[in-house]
């Protein structure tokens, strides 16, 4: 990204040398495969270059269309993929373009404060409750036109550098905003590793603001940084920070659930659970979870009975069909977990550990030419998966 940047300011500044054009192109291309949020860099070529020369040109839009179109590619793509995640996972929340827009203006000032006083920062910020019918919830978007149109009015003046920046800010957030509902708002409306394409912008400014005392203010960072980092320690860490910041945050216990199970503390995974569907009762992931750990527990009907739960909020939920089926077939009830195993790969046919389940059920039905239907299908998934090859020989030498 920064290097599409600076081949195309040097283009810029000698638009004879074409290589330099060529290079931003490819490098910009990139970029676009890491991450979908830098197509906003097109916009940014413009505003430099009203920011150097006070206008843009014909020439100047023209020499953009190629980077616009790599852009509209792959945010096409990025779209369709949030899309299908969204669906997959079920939106806990259905805002509609207006709440997520007035959350965008609350984000743009939130993540400009986190910048001037990086103080209590966390993974996961408690979620504002944006409600369009209250004036209070316009101010931010009034006082970030108020203040555009200020720099504006004297962008001959010392308002230039401030338009530019607070421009270049905005550009960079556009991506989330909320124009585009991200799969991560169903959590939060912001997260601080949201906005580091944004970041430069500012800190630019800063920078020259503040250049007589930069060494103090590195060293006040570097001591922050230093604080913050020890959250990073381990996941374990990083969650129970989250959860003291933020004690509504229902997937930082969910985490937790899953660490305290992974270190067979299967009380306190339960425990953390319990916490996640108190906070968020219709969030499926929690009661699987915690279904998980009463089957560990041997306490296979209140897992069971998790997993319906689970179903009831997401009927498209495949992990929850499958638990619920592995359930059905301890319990000896190979049709029922049939059904259910066939529900699951319904949803996701990608899913191989249901499909390899409902191999191994229908081949122990004695229905081999279904079996065999899904065994291929894990083995396409799947090409080393050594318990599908061993009972797709079985099945073969059998016939």
């Amino acid at each position: 990204y920064l290097a599409s940047l600076l081949f195309y300011l040097r283009f810029d500044a000698e638009p004879n040398i074409k290589k330099w054009y060529y290079w931003s192109l490819t490098a910009f291309a990139f970029a676009l495969l890491a991450k979908t949020s830098v197509g906003i860099l097109p916009l940014v070529f413009l505003l430099c270059r009203w920011w150097q020369r006070q206008k843009i040109t014909r020439v100047d839009l023209l020499r953009t269309v190629p980077f616009f179109v790599l852009t509209v590619a792959a945010v096409s793509m990025g779209l369709w993929i949030q899309q299908r995640a969204l669906h997959r996972e079920m939106a806990l929340y259905h805002d509609n373009i207006l709440v997520r827009l007035l959350g965008g203006s609350w984000a743009v000032w939130f993540y400009l404060w986190k910048i001037i006083l990086p103080f209590n920062l966390t993974m996961i910020y408690p979620r504002w409750a944006i409600q369009p019918d209250a004036v209070i919830f316009y101010l931010p978007a009034v006082a970030l036109l108020a203040a555009l149109f200020i720099f504006w009015r004297y962008r001959n003046t010392w308002g230039r550098p401030a338009l530019f920046a607070l421009a270049y800010f905005i550009i960079a957030l556009g991506p989330v905003l909320g124009a585009v509902n991200l799969t991560f708002f169903e959590f939060s409306r912001v997260a601080d590793h949201l906005q580091y394409l944004a970041l430069p912008g500012v800190l630019a400014l800063a920078a020259v603001l503040l250049r007589k005392y930069f060494w103090i203010a590195a060293a006040a960072l570097c001591v922050l940084t230093w604080q913050h980092q020890k959250i990073f320690a381990d996941s374990e860490s990083l969650w129970l920070d989250n959860v003291a910041k933020n004690p509504a945050s229902w997937t930082a216990y969910r985490d937790l659930g899953v660490i305290a199970r992974q270190k067979n503390d299967l009380d306190g995974a339960a425990a953390m659970f319990q916490k996640s569907i108190d906070i968020q009762p219709n969030y499926p992931s929690a009661y699987i979870n915690l279904g998980v750990t009463m089957t560990k527990k041997n306490e296979l009907d209140k897992a069971m009975d998790l997993f319906r739960q689970a179903i009831k909020i997401d009927p498209n939920n495949a992990p929850a069909h499958t638990d619920l089926a592995t359930g059905y077939t301890q319990k000896g009830q190979l049709d029922e977990a049939i059904a259910e195993f066939k529900i699951a790969v319904k949803i996701n046919p990608d899913f191989g550990p249901a499909q390899f389940a409902l191999a191994e059920h229908l081949a122990a039905k004695g229905r081999r030419e279904e079996a065999l239907e899904h065994l291929q299908t894990v083995l396409r998934l799947q090409p080393n998966n050594s318990d599908a090859q061993q009972l797709l020989h079985k099945l073969s030498d059998s016939h």
